[in-house]
């Protein structure tokens, strides 16, 4: 009973007795249930399932199912407890997220008090151990108050028990900042912390403005006490200077006004952003977060908002691929496109900020998606594009070791590097000889620096400085580490394989020798080198269960019961998929399917090794393929090559690169390597495709969250704009709806006086007058400016057919697409 309650391993208090028998007292609520009274209710129906849940899926439904039918979420009259009560003490976490998402028009209560025992659902948590209820309740943790008292006096903090690994557990989710300060008699009993915490502040900035001869008003503006001849006081808004931006609700100077005739200007002003403000990424996210906030909230329209999202990611797009064009050679900027990915990525957070925005604008998240994706290839595109033109000299002609300068080959005219390589051999000996080896010119020509020729030449150090700036830009705009992540995921992943391809092509006919592979792998070797030296991780999620990890991004468009995962509500996302750990060695397997987001959050070297075990292989091959002498060997060595396919093994023998003292590969065995390519239902490329495409793992709202508020410069984080972008926004809508009112009152104007007009027009005349009024009157309304209007707005907006971010094509998209239509 005791394991049942605690959890197995918990150490228990001293009254464990007694935390037993206060479940128990909810638990026996239920057998009250049980009696049939011949009424359905679907409230008791819930607590029944709860009883007996054992969290499947199929019992989630039929949960969902029946939360749609119950009133009141927050009853407690029936049993005395409420059903966040049952599902904490049943141990059923999933069912905290439905009765908060199904139920919350109904307002559910995360701080009732059951009536049998006195505890709210945070302290049931706490005396319980429900580490997953927890997770789920901190969720929410903008709703709970932690310095509620018990029935008897006991504060929800006294139910923690001290040294226990539920301690810990709330200490590594930094959960104890939330423990009262202050001491409990210097409150008064019907006052919270918060509470106190605020009035104390608030007294503290009266007195500081009192002294200077100011005060304070309610909605947050400075007042000037002196008395003025016009009897007004001077205000000083200051909110959007000293107060942080509020995701909950719309304050007056942290959204923008607009119309939709402003929308070119906006969008002219978006992309001229980085050239004003270099590297602040936040500014161009909170420019059309700002406008969005005050088309949703303010004037509800879904038309303008989806419009001006659309618009604005498009002319993102547009802007970071206008560098790039047929021509292979042709590099984008990777500082332009790490700074439009980096601000795409902060518009998705403040979106998921901003409380069920993705449900009422599903469309906007694939939006999103496809936008980040597409941006990241655009980065990828121009690294793959600086780094092909060095693949051969840098990695693949490039030697250091002498021995493979000097290797000769069978189908090489070697008549004159015989005779210079037995004068080598002969001054070899020589030197033998000689008393002191230590200090003849070849050791002492290894003691000074390469010469200005030698260090002028391309060296493997050229890609890695490649690599090298894509982690600096993405670092400098401060994208999120799951998007930093995929970019050098995706690179590596581009750059290996076009180097299998070309290695196992051969063009250099001598690339597939065990002499160059050798030289090859150590090139690779600085790369590798400098992967571990600046490895990535990135951090998991803690307070995301699996089973709600599974379902993202699905959760963020629509409800649980909603989720249809044969047509996915958002397409090109990689989800989670949970990989089970080695019990005894308590090992996490290594996840090779980048369609699980899991892949991203492994480390960057293990990624990294993952995209070059094909190369890697192939070297491993060239190394010991003619040293095989019989089946059992080759059967070893396969083995031991698990990434190489038969094809691809037969193909490197065909072209293989014979030394002169060189015994060639076992027709035996090549006949074998035939037989099975031959046995082979479907024949692969052997050639890997060189641009592959990835899905998009998008982090959660946890994870943002975490990344974004709990730094010490948490407050450049948020969607604030600096006093010049908010004037030039203000002064452009106000210029264009004076220009749009005079020209309605000139097209009025006009009108009268064609009606005063005496002469007689003909009947082409009076046709092309009512052209004319039809014109000017779809101009006026059109460009209604009114806010209570918004009917001209949404029709607007509807006949608008923008270019998707398809229509430009940049150097990666080898897809038949229709031509641009600009």
């Amino acid at each position: 009973m005791l394991d049942d309650v605690w959890g197995a391993g918990s150490k228990l208090p001293v009254n464990s007795s007694e935390v037993s028998e206060k479940a128990e007292l909810i638990k026996a609520t239920v057998e009250q249930l049980r009696k049939p009274d011949g009424h359905e209710d679907p409230w008791v129906d819930l607590v029944l399932l709860m009883a007996d849940a054992e969290e499947e899926e199929e019992e989630l439904t039929t949960f969902a199912q029946l939360l749609a039918n119950v009133r009141d979420v927050n009853d407690t009259k029936k049993t005395g407890v409420a059903l966040i009560h049952y599902t904490i003490v049943y141990n059923h976490a999933p069912y905290i997220e439905l009765l908060h998402n199904q139920c919350y028009s109904l307002d559910l209560d995360l701080n009732i008090y059951d009536k049998k025992v006195g505890l709210t659902p945070l302290m049931w948590c706490f005396q319980l151990m429900r580490a997953n209820c927890c997770i789920e309740l901190f969720s929410f943790i903008d709703e709970l108050n932690f310095d509620l008292t018990s029935k008897d006096g006991t504060n929800t903090w006294d139910f923690v028990v001290p040294g226990s690994s539920f301690e810990e557990f709330l200490d590594q989710n930094n959960i104890f900042q939330y423990k009262l300060t202050a001491k409990p008699s210097e409150l008064d009993s019907n006052t919270t912390f918060e509470s106190a915490h605020l009035q104390q502040d608030d007294d503290f900035d009266k007195l500081n403005l009192q002294l200077a001869g100011m005060t304070v008003d309610a909605e947050n503006a400075f007042f000037n006490d002196d008395n003025d001849t016009s009897g007004a006081k001077n205000i000083i808004k200051f909110s959007k200077f000293l107060e942080d931006f509020e995701f909950d609700k719309l304050l007056k100077d942290q959204y923008l006004e607009f119309s939709d005739y402003d929308i070119p200007q906006i969008l002219d002003l978006l992309i001229s952003l980085p050239e004003k403000y270099a590297h602040i990424t936040t500014y161009p996210a909170a420019l059309i977060f700002q406008c969005v906030r005050y088309a949703d909230h303010k004037l509800n329209s879904k038309p303008l908002v989806e419009s001006l999202i659309h618009l604005s990611l498009t002319r993102i797009i547009a802007a970071a691929s206008n560098d790039l064009t047929i021509d292979t050679e042709t590099t984008g900027d990777i500082v332009i496109q790490s700074y439009w990915l980096s601000a795409v990525s902060f518009l998705y957070y403040y979106f998921c900020r901003d409380d069920l925005f993705f449900k009422r604008y599903a469309t906007v998240l694939q939006d999103i998606v496809n936008t980040i994706r597409a941006l990241m290839i655009e980065i990828t595109s121009s690294i793959h594009a600086r780094l092909l033109p060095l693949i051969e000299p840098t990695i693949l002609a490039y030697t250091t070791i002498d021995v493979v300068r000097q290797t000769l080959y069978k189908k090489d005219w070697n008549f004159f590097k015989k005779r210079k390589q037995t004068k080598h051999d002969l001054l070899e000996k020589e030197k033998k000889k000689e008393t002191l080896p230590y200090y003849n010119s070849t050791m002492l020509k290894h003691l000074y620096p390469p010469s200005l020729e030698e260090q002028m030449k391309l060296s493997p150090m050229k890609v890695v400085q490649i690599f090298g700036a894509l982690a600096y830009v993405l670092e400098l705009h401060q994208s999120h580490q799951l998007f930093q992540q995929q970019c050098l995921s995706l690179s590596v992943e581009w750059f290996s394989s076009t180097l299998f391809n070309k290695i196992l092509k051969n063009k250099r006919k001598k690339t597939l020798s065990r002499a160059h592979a050798v030289q090859i792998r150590l090139n690779l070797s600085s790369l590798e080198a400098w992967i571990k030296n600046n490895d990535l991780v990135v951090p998991k999620p803690n307070l995301v269960d699996d089973f709600m990890w599974q379902r993202f991004p699905y959760t963020l468009v629509c409800a649980l019961g909603d989720i249809n995962f044969s047509d996915p509500p958002v397409k090109n996302v990689a989800t989670f998929k949970p990989v089970k750990t080695n019990v005894q060695s308590q090992e996490v397997p290594i996840v090779y399917d980048n369609t699980n987001s899991l892949f991203y959050y492994q480390p960057f070297h293990r990624i990294a090794h993952i995209h070059f075990e094909r190369v890697f292989e192939l070297l491993q091959w060239l190394q010991v393929a003619t040293t095989l002498t019989n089946d059992d060997s080759l059967d070893a060595t396969m083995e031991l090559l698990p990434c190489l396919t038969p094809q691809q093994l037969l193909k490197v023998t065909d072209k293989y690169n014979y030394e002169t003292e060189e015994p060639k590969f076992s027709s035996t065995l090549r006949k074998k390597l035939s037989t099975m390519v031959k046995a082979q239902t479907m024949r692969n490329d052997p050639y890997l495709v060189e641009q592959p495409k990835s899905l998009l793992a998008l982090p959660t709202v946890a994870e943002l969250t975490d990344t974004y508020t709990r730094s010490i410069d948490s407050r450049s984080f948020q969607p604030l704009l600096p006093i010049e972008i908010q004037d030039i926004v203000d002064e452009l809508h106000d210029e264009n709806t004076r220009l749009r009112k005079n020209h309605s009152y000139s097209s009025e104007k006009l009108g009268e006086e064609e009606q005063d007009n005496d002469s007689v027009d003909d009947d082409t005349d009076d046709k092309d007058r009512g052209k004319q009024s039809q014109y000017s009157g779809m101009v006026s309304d059109s460009y209604h400016t009114d806010v209570g209007d918004l009917q001209t707005a949404d029709e607007y907006f509807k006949e608008l057919d923008a270019p998707l971010a398809t229509a430009q094509k940049p150097q990666w998209n080898n897809e038949e697409i229709e031509a641009n239509p600009w």
